[in-house]
């Protein structure tokens, strides 16, 4: 049970992790453009 507890945990962090790549990359773009 915890293990799959913990899986939840790390495929969230996982996503959380993306989504700070992904605006990053964005600021990342707005920054070259300027």
């Amino acid at each position: 049970m915890s293990k799959n507890g913990d899986f939840s945990l790390e495929i969230e962090k996982n996503q959380q992790n993306q989504k700070k790549k992904k605006d990053f990359h964005g600021i990342n773009k707005i920054l070259r453009i300027l």
